[in-house]
């Protein structure tokens, strides 16, 4: 039975997110083993993701811009509250 090259899958989910997104894939995904980036890949263009032009490092989550402990404002910053116990138990 025939089964197209690896590179067929690769070309196709490329040309999908490009049609979706009008942008080229970023650099990074390209560092990925070749099925893991058909499978993420394949993921994103069903779920309409586009991805970041960048990514942070290792080290960038303790510093920099967008780091857990930025001055800036992000959404890790928010209170979280308890949930609410049910009135009534079922």
């Amino acid at each position: 039975m025939f089964r197209p090259p690896p590179l067929f899958f690769i070309q196709r989910q490329l040309s999908l997110y490009q049609e979706l997104h009008q942008d080229s894939v970023p650099q990074w995904v390209f560092m990925m083993d070749r099925e893991e980036m058909i499978r993420y890949l394949g993921l994103c263009n069903r779920l309409r993701w586009k991805l970041p032009d960048q990514v942070l490092t290792m080290g960038e989550a303790n510093q920099g811009r967008g780091s857990l402990w930025d001055d800036q404002r992000t959404n890790w910053d928010l209170p979280v509250s308890k949930p609410k116990k049910p009135k009534y138990k079922s």
